[in-house]
This record gives structure tokens, C-alpha cells and sequence, in this order.
């Protein structure tokens, strides 16, 4: 089947050359007269005194689209993903983002959807949902330190996805696809429909039903990877004229989804499973792991012309509730004996009937506002706003199965609740000096509350017996830019900026084992504050050439690692992942990006292009001996991300296709002792096929097309594999 698939991949893009003429598409427009917000106000990517990237819907769409992060984080240049094969993967830019599966941390990334910051919560609380990747309007990147306008978490910098907007004229897309490998459909349909002069809806149904996989458990005699998944939108925009406009979008989604294929790398090693057994594509736990999610999400959006400035307001209310089961042994009732013994191979001794699983609650509750004024007064350009931020989340662990020498034990129980509440304040100012060089300046207040309480049990869970913690942490984060922009094709900046994330709570009480030479992790753990500094340079040449190059270092204070990984808590409750203020750090790097759009004279067609390299070196001064010295955690040394499509006529309107994403990098570490090396990721997608104009098209994606099968972190002992390629035969058509 394989070999028949990749046959029809390379027919069809043989199909997009014969001819010679070519169709101009919105990709011909300059990446650098997109239109973005990353310092709160509408203006052109290349006018940014920053590290910035853009996908726009189009470009997104032309790539086959995305329904997962590794996916999504394969299309961002200088993104990386601390990679736990479930919706915990979290992002990495420049070094931060070494929360790993720390329950409660903050995530070093902000993230916003439709401008307002939606992570929280600890099962998918760092990471998009799939509902927030459904109907993209743009994706914005903004690489560096964001806290001087985006408070909180805004250490390694910002990811904005915004949603299509309802528009003022009819049009409805429909696209479905076919997952060999997975044995299951995918279906989108998208209607857009005018009411009147002033009202138009957008309704969007994202659904995904698989029966197939590419792990297999040979006890249950299945397929555990794949999904089904339900998402709708409805979005309802009031535009009475120029001046004013309010969007409202309502989001519901249900997902069912595998939580990874989770096998021991060490399983190999065992004399008692067959050589014939592929620890990479088999499993054999008795419990199938999966997560059932639901999520709701309403954003409203306001926006006002008051003459002396532009009013905009953002209000978004997200409720997540999500369920997970894992088996913990990886084995199963009645399996042989091992080697050294133990009829199991990852529980330990209290899992020796192979019979060892848990189950995972989240439920969350993310509200979140922002007032902001943005004016422009000859010279200056300005923006002043507040924004509040409300989480609440209730987290049950409990585990089943466990034994006491050969005595069955009452399931242990871990709660734990906590509420978080977030004001800010924060304006930003950039006035031109003269024609040609700009100075900016931003100033931000932000307190964060944060209040936990929980409790650990056995037989029955109950609260109590963790008392309840409270916290208060208050930050002024600033920043400050010069640009130099004698055309509008060049702007040559250099930036300094300061963010912070957060301190909190472990999620045990009492204290942990430690790393050689450090007493114990603390219960609590203190701010990561951060002072990042940037030059760069942003030379559009041409419609064919587009450059942007940075020279970065980040300096952290009191960073937050996961320091040694899964370790047993003292009181009990399980085996969590501890965050602590390791020392100091600092991140040094460099980063080049390509864009372009190129003709073919000579053989006729276009193409669209995007190369991207980032080379980062970070070390930690740490009064640890065992970790100073090391390199920072979940970011690899160098990463290489590339995409491009190459089109043209075929006959008459039929136009051929094909494009291809890459995603590369190599070197770093999992952990902050520097003991397990990242394996080298790369990742290769090929998709091709025919269209006409933007009335229909026929393709097939092919995703892994090098069949790599690369190990990653998902816990100490723990690694879960990628499996080979996945093919997927997609229609779409526009009417």
C-alpha cells in the first residue's frame, strides 16, 4: 500500500508541470504588507521592531491544514515542542518552555485566540485546542520576551491565532478526507451567509472519525491510536457601518483521543518479550489509554472608532472538562515473567499483578477581559489598556491497582483545586524622531493571586488535608526599541524587553527526592523573571525575497525547570513531575528567515517559499553541581523549518500542485540533567494534486514521508515513538 501511495503522490506532482502559464493568488501579495497586532495595534509585519512570523489562512489551507500541535508547531519557524504525544505538549521558543508535565505550571508561551490569552488548567492547559486551529484567519509568531504588553508567561513570546470573521458576502466551503493508515474520514463544512446590511453569520462543523492506527496492542488485539472528534462554530459580526463592529463566536467541541502509544524504551532490553516484538508500533497494556475532552469557548469583540482614538474590547469565557485513563505497567494480567524477576516492567513493586491504570480529571474554567485604547497622534503612536484574567481548576488523580507485597490497596486519591486571578495594566508608546528612526517604549503592571487547596486520600477522595496556600506576586515588566527605516522596504531595530512567569505550587505537599547534592524540591516554588535583548534586520528585496535576521540573548533569573523528572512524591499520592527555581540561565542564538514568491519563465508556474534557521546555546548557572553547566531543557540546538508550493496550469483553468513542509532539529536534551539527548526529528510532508482556481480541489498528503521514527519525552523511563507515514486523500471545493 505504501509503495502504491507514494507512486500517486509523485503522479500528482508530475501533473503540475506540463504547462506554461500561471494564476496570481493572494500568495503573491508580500509577507511583509500582511497585517498583524503584535504590539496591540494594526500594522505591517516588516514595521515590527521584533522576530516575527505570519501564516495566513490561505498559506495554511494550501498546506493541507492542521488538527494537531505537532503538526500546527511543524508550519512555525523558530517553534519548537516539548513533545508528550497528547494535548500536554507544550511550546518552545528561544529556549523557554521547560515546564515539561508539571501540573499547575504556567506555560512559557502566551498564547492567544482571537486576542485573548486562553491557556490554564492542567490537561491541555499549555497548548491550543483543535477547536482553536479550525477556520484560521492568520496565525502571528512573535519570537522573544512579550511581558511590557502581555504580562504573565510571555517569556519566550507570543502565539496569536485569529479566527476567520464573518464577511459580507456569501460563500461556503466544503473539504473531506480519507486517513489510510487510520481507516477514518475527515469532514469540514464552512457556510458564511450575509442577513443583511449589517449582520452576517459564519458557521463552521469540524468532524473526524477514525477506526484504524499505526500502533497496535497485541493483547487487546487493536488499534490504539486512532480518534474521533466533533468541533462546531458559530460567529455572528454586527458591522452598522466603518466606525464600529462586534463579533461574536461561540465555539463547542467534543474529542475522544488516544493519549499515545506509551512504551518503555527499556522493554528491548527484557528477554521475556520476542525480538519480534516493535516497541516503536505495538503496545500491550491491558487498559486502553484515552482522553475524552470537552470544551466551550464564547468570544466577544468590540471594536470603536471614538474619533480621538480606537476603542477595542475583548471578553472570552473557555470551559474545559477533560478525562483521561492510563495504563501504568504497560503489561497485562498473566504476562511472563522478566529477567530480573518482575512480572512487570514500569510499575514497580506495586504494580506486580500487571494490572496497574489511573484516571485523570480536569475540569477548568478560563474568563478573561481586556479594555484597550489605541491612538495615533502625528509622531506618536500609542496604546494604553487593563485586561483581567480568572482561572479556576478542580484536578482529581487516582490510582488503581496497586499492591502491598502480594495484598491488594484501596485506590489512592490526589486533589487538587486552585484559583488564579490576573490584573494588568500596561501602555506603549513609539514616536518617530525624525522621518526615518522610531524609539518605543512599554510599561506593564501585573499581580497575580493564586490560591491552592486539595487533599490526598485513600479508598475514597476527599479534600482537607492539603491546607489551603496562598500567593501573591506583583511585576513592572518594561521594554524599549529603536528602528531605523530609511524605506519601507528596511527596517534595522534593536529591542530590549523583560517578562516574567509566574511562581506556584508543586502539586504535592511535603517534599520530594532530590537531585544528587540539592536538598529537596520546595512545595512552592518563586518567579522566572527574564531580560531579553535583540538586533536585527528586516530587508524585503523583492516579491521573490524577503529576509529576516536576529542576534538574540536571553538572560533567566530563578529559572523554572522540571528538574529531575517523574519522581515520588514523600506523602504519597503517586509519582509527580516537580518545578523549581534551578539558578540563573542564559540563551544565546541566532535566527534567519526567507519568504518569497518566485516565478518560472523558463518552465512556466510559481512558487511560494518560506526557509527558516535557528541555532540557540543556553546554560545554567546553578548552585546544583549535578546541573550546573548543563544546557536548558525541551529546546534543540538547531532547527530548520521550510515549506513551498509549486503550481501552475495544467489546461485551460486546471492548475497543478505541489508543496512540501519540513520540519528539522537536531541536538539538546529532554531533561535538565542532560541525560537523555533529544533525538533528531525530521519531519517531511508532501502534498499534491490538481484544482480549479478556487472552485475545487483533489490531493494527496503524505505526512513522515521518511518514515523516521523518532523517541521523545513523555516521562522518566517513559518514551513514546512516532510511527511511520501517514497518507491521507483530501477534496475541498468553494462555492
Amino acid at each position: 500500500m505504501r509503495r502504491y501511495l507514494l507512486r500517486g503522490v509523485a503522479l500528482a506532482g508530475l501533473a503540475a508541470f506540463p504547462a506554461s502559464a500561471q494564476t496570481a493568488t493572494t500568495d503573491d501579495n508580500a509577507l511583509s504588507e500582511v497585517i498583524v497586532t503584535a504590539r496591540k495595534r494594526d500594522e505591517r509585519l516588516q514595521e515590527i521592531p521584533a522576530a516575527g512570523s505570519v501564516l495566513t489562512g490561505e498559506r495554511l489551507q494550501d498546506l493541507g491544514g492542521v488538527t494537531d500541535l505537532r503538526n500546527f508547531t511543524n508550519l512555525l519557524p523558530g517553534v519548537s515542542l516539548v513533545d508528550n504525544d497528547s494535548v500536554n505538549s507544550e511550546f518552545a521558543i528561544r529556549g523557554a518552555g521547560q515546564a515539561g508535565r508539571n501540573v499547575n505550571a504556567d506555560s512559557a508561551i502566551a498564547l492567544l485566540r482571537n486576542g485573548a490569552q486562553v491557556t490554564g488548567g492542567n490537561i491541555g492547559g499549555r497548548g491550543f485546542a483543535r477547536m482553536d486551529m479550525f477556520d484560521v484567519g492568520q496565525i502571528e509568531v512573535l519570537r522573544g520576551a512579550q511581558g511590557a504588553l502581555y504580562g504573565a508567561n510571555a517569556v519566550g513570546g507570543v502565539i496569536s491565532v485569529v479566527s476567520q470573521d464573518p464577511k459580507p458576502t456569501f460563500g461556503a466551503q466544503v473539504e473531506g478526507g480519507y486517513n489510510f493508515n487510520k481507516e477514518g474520514i475527515d469532514a469540514i463544512g464552512i457556510v458564511n451567509l450575509p442577513i443583511n446590511d449589517v449582520l452576517a453569520l459564519r458557521v463552521g462543523v469540524d468532524v473526524t472519525e477514525q477506526d484504524g492506527g499505526r500502533v497496535y496492542n497485541t493483547f487487546r488485539r487493536e488499534h490504539i491510536d486512532g480518534g474521533d472528534y466533533r468541533g462546531v462554530r458559530a460567529a455572528l459580526a454586527f458591522t452598522p457601518d466603518d466606525r464600529f463592529k462586534v463579533v461574536a463566536t461561540i465555539d463547542l467541541s467534543r474529542l475522544d483521543d488516544p493519549t499515545g502509544g506509551q512504551v518503555d524504551v527499556q522493554r528491548r532490553l527484557y528477554p521475556a518479550i520476542p525480538e519480534t516484538f516493535d516497541y516503536q508500533t505495538q503496545a500491550e497494556g491491558n487498559t486502553k489509554a484515552r482522553l475524552r475532552q470537552n470544551i466551550a469557548n464564547g468570544n466577544l469583540s468590540i471594536k470603536a472608532d471614538l474619533g480621538f482614538a480606537e476603542l477595542s474590547s475583548t471578553t472570552n469565557a473557555r470551559w474545559r472538562d477533560s478525562t483521561a485513563t492510563s495504563d501504568d505497567d504497560g503489561r497485562f494480567p498473566g504476562a511472563p515473567l522478566l529477567a530480573n524477576g518482575q512480572p512487570n516492567i514500569t510499575g514497580g513493586a506495586t504494580c506486580r499483578t500487571n494490572n496497574c491504570f489511573s484516571t485523570f480529571a480536569d475540569q477548568v474554567n478560563v474568563f478573561y477581559q481586556e479594555v484597550r485604547l489605541n491612538g495615533d497622534n502625528g509622531p506618536l503612536t500609542w496604546a494604553a489598556g487593563v485586561d483581567f484574567r480568572a482561572l479556576s481548576d478542580s484536578y482529581t488523580v487516582a490510582n488503581y491497582g496497586r499492591v502491598q507485597g502480594a495484598t491488594p490497596v484501596a485506590p489512592s486519591f490526589a486533589i487538587l483545586d486552585s484559583d488564579n486571578r490576573t490584573f494588568g495594566a500596561y501602555g506603549t508608546g513609539s514616536y518617530k524622531i525624525t522621518p526615518d528612526l522610531s524609539a518605543e517604549v512599554s510599561l506593564r503592571w501585573t499581580q497575580d493571586e493564586k490560591e491552592l487547596f486539595g487533599g490526598l486520600s485513600n479508598g475514597v477522595p476527599l479534600k482537607g488535608s492539603i491546607p489551603p496556600r496562598e500567593r501573591t506576586f506583583v511585576n513592572w515588566t518594561y521594554g524599549g526599541s529603536f528602528s531605523w527605516q530609511p524605506t519601507s522596504r528596511l527596517n534595522v531595530y534593536a529591542r530590549f524587553a523583560t517578562g516574567f512567569r509566574a511562581g506556584g505550587y508543586n502539586r504535592d505537599f511535603g517534599t520530594s527526592n532530590a537531585l544528587p547534592g540539592n536538598p529537596a524540591t520546595p512545595l512552592a516554588y518563586d518567579e522566572e523573571t527574564t531580560t531579553a535583548y535583540e538586533a536585527g534586520v528586516k530587508f524585503d528585496a523583492s516579491r521573490a525575497l524577503q529576509v529576516t535576521a536576529a542576534v538574540f540573548r536571553t538572560d533567566y533569573r530563578d529559572v523554572l525547570v522540571s528538574d529531575t523528572g517523574t519522581r515520588f512524591a514523600a506523602q504519597g499520592g503517586g509519582a509527580f513531575i516537580y518545578l523549581d527555581n534551578l539558578g540563573d540561565a542564559k540563551a544565546t542564538g541566532a535566527e534567519v528567515e526567507l519568504n518569497g514568491v518566485v516565478a518560472q519563465p523558463m518552465i512556466g508556474g510559481r512558487f511560494v517559499y518560506t526557509l527558516s534557521g535557528t541555532w540557540i546555546d543556553s546554560t545554567l548557572d546553578s548552585p546544583i553541581s549535578t546541573v550546573d553547566g548543563n544546557k536548558l531543557n525541551g529546546t534543540p540546538d538547531f532547527a530548520l523549518t521550510a515549506s513551498g508550493t509549486y503550481s501552475r496550469p495544467i489546461a485551460g483553468e486546471i492548475e497543478g500542485f505541489l508543496n512540501a513542509a519540513y520540519k528539522g532539529e537536531w541536538d539538546g536534551y529532554y531533561n535538565i540533567s542532560n541525560l537523555q539527548r533529544r533525538d533528531t526529528n525530521r519531519s517531511l510532508q508532501l502534498r499534491a494534486g490538481i484544482r480549479h482556481g478556487d472552485k475545487w480541489e483533489v490531493a494527496l498528503k503524505a505526512s513522515n514521508v521518511l518514515n523516521q521514527r523518532y523517541e521523545f519525552l513523555y516521562g522518566a523511563g517513559f518514551l513514546v515513538a512516532t510511527p511511520g507515514p501517514e497518507y491521507v486523500l483530501q477534496f475541498r471545493s468553494r462555492f
